[in-house]
């Protein structure tokens, strides 16, 4: 009697191993893909913020053609819209 008691505690102890190894494994799994969804998270912010910052960038080199091509006209113009304008007809 006392080994099938033994037997059966083993049979116990090999099965519930066998779950924590399945359920190791799972939540490794579940690991795995939510590092995955923050690298995805991460890269569509780190886009984000380049093409922002490209797109200040840009806003301000326009701004200081702009007044480049304004201070450096022969004559002075009334508005930014004329200056514009004049520019893109030239």
């Amino acid at each position: 009697m006392n080994t099938k008691r033994l037997a059966l505690f083993a049979a116990l102890l090999a099965g519930l191993l066998l779950l924590q190894f399945g359920f190791v494994r799972q939540l490794m799994a579940a690991e795995v893909l939510f590092g995955l969804g923050l690298f995805v998270l991460f890269a569509l912010g780190l886009l984000t913020y380049l093409v922002g910052s490209f797109c200040e960038r840009s806003f301000q080199f326009a701004r200081v053609s702009v007044r480049v091509m304004l201070s450096s006209s022969r004559r002075g113009f009334r508005s930014l819209e004329e200056a514009i304008e004049k520019s893109a007809r030239a």
